[in-house]
């Protein structure tokens, strides 16, 4: 294909503007026109045109105060620096759970700006969760002082199982009436920006790997194991979504489950690292603790972890047995995991996450059923952001939409508030935010 002469001075410059932006949005100090000569082998002039059009488009400011001053002083006129306008525009991430909504506005660098979380009853319909969802949304937007306008892409995370491409929920058991539900079209008119939408426990592979515990990692597995339940895998630094979004899916328990006897690897292993936890019972499975082909509870596991662990250490057998439950088939998901998936870290998350002292009979129940099974067992962790993984996922994946339309987007939207000083103290890049109230 044969580009006409007229266009292509159009296209190179445009071309040397994303790299000058791409330049300055993945460092954390200002740069001069000789700077990102050099970093981008560029000439200065053409760094100095580019640098005029991200100016004009409202992309980029020259920045002033102690944070842009030189390392070594120098004689004559200070070079002028420059910083991309992260606070310019900015992404929203929803975490939808049982009984919450979690929302958060993070500017363009990632960096969270307001949070807000509202109940929600957990048997609560559709409309209900949906209207809860609208209003928790409108609430981080005011507290935050953002107009929907400057919100580029909301992205909403779900239990269930997810088509990612087509925003819509397939399959969802965790909350009522949600299963075959197009949350992105019955969000998307009230946020007035584009919405899309992932299964909570991706995002939260995603959101670890980031800016938690699981940073620097290519393979990781996170497991929500608790309230919730559900994993999201990242392989080769990819998330891994499955057919249909199915990915993850942790519904296999229950069968295994069904099958559970004290002959078992996983009982007997549950049971003596139950009674090392709490200090006292049996090494032996308990009675209580095993289950019937006949019962058809639902997954003894799924439960808040915090009351079983105060119930069974102050002495009750039934917190005790619901406990080896629960080291039982986190235990079985774990060393499942592993064996499938082979990931260099698994990350526990959800209500689990914050009893960190269960993580150390997880990871060492993982070991011991792991021996002779695996060559390289996976370490194990807990969730380094609790709570507000799901979110900054979602904050994460909405970076990772944006950024190859960020240039069109300052574009369109013009000069406008272009000439707006810097402040001189700067929020850091790479935290997670202000607390959430």
């Amino acid at each position: 294909m044969q580009v006409s002469d007229p266009a292509t001075p159009a296209l190179l410059r445009r071309i040397n503007a994303r790299t000058v932006l791409d330049t300055l949005r993945g460092t954390e100090v200002d740069w001069s026109v000789a700077e990102v000569a050099t970093s981008t082998e560029l000439s200065r002039p053409t760094v100095d045109a580019a640098m005029a059009d991200l100016v004009r488009m409202g992309a980029v400011v020259e920045a002033s105060g102690p944070a842009s001053a030189p390392a070594r002083p120098r004689r004559g006129r200070p070079a002028r620096r420059f910083c991309f306008r992260a606070g310019a525009g900015h992404l929203l991430g929803v975490d939808v759970a049982e009984e919450s909504v979690h929302a958060a506005v993070a500017d363009l660098a990632g960096d969270l700006v307001a949070e807000r979380t509202r109940g929600v009853d957990r048997e609560a319909g559709r409309r209900c969760r949906l209207r809860v969802v609208r209003a928790t949304v409108r609430a981080v937007l005011a507290a935050a002082g953002v107009r929907a306008g400057d919100v580029l892409t909301a992205v909403v995370g779900t239990p269930g199982t997810v088509d990612a491409d087509a925003g819509r929920v397939r399959f969802c058991t965790a909350l009522p009436e949600w299963s075959d539900l197009d949350l992105a079209a019955s969000l998307r008119s009230a946020f007035g920006c584009p919405v899309l939408v992932e299964n909570d426990a991706n995002l939260a592979a995603v959101g670890e790997a980031w800016r938690g515990v699981a940073v620097g990692c290519r393979d990781i597995a996170f497991l929500l194991l608790g309230s919730r339940t559900g994993a999201g895998f990242v392989v080769d630094g990819r998330l891994l979504r499955g057919h249909g979004g199915g990915a993850g899916e942790l519904g296999f328990l229950d069968l295994w489950e069904e099958s559970r006897t004290a002959r078992g690897d996983v009982a007997r292993a549950s049971a003596e690292l139950v009674t090392e936890f709490v200090g006292w019972g049996s090494r032996r499975p308990s009675r209580h603790s095993l289950r019937r082909p006949e019962d058809r509870e639902s997954l003894s596991w799924g439960v808040e972890t915090r009351p079983l662990i105060d119930a069974a250490s102050g002495g009750s057998r039934e917190a005790r047995a619901a406990l080896e439950r629960f080291v039982a088939g986190a235990g079985y998901a774990l060393v499942t995991v592993a064996l499938l998936v082979s990931p260099e870290l698994v990350v526990i998350g959800g209500g689990t996450a914050a009893d960190e002292v269960l993580v150390d009979p997880l990871r060492r129940i993982t070991q011991r059923l792991l021996r002779g099974r695996i060559a390289t067992p996976p370490r194990v962790a807990a969730s380094a952001l609790g709570e507000r993984a799901v979110v900054l996922g979602a904050v994460r994946r909405g970076l990772d939409d944006v950024e190859p339309r960020l240039l069109d987007w300052f574009e369109t939207r013009g000069a406008g508030d272009a000439g707006a000083p810097v402040s001189a103290e700067r929020a850091p890049r790479r935290g997670v935010g202000q607390p959430r109230r």
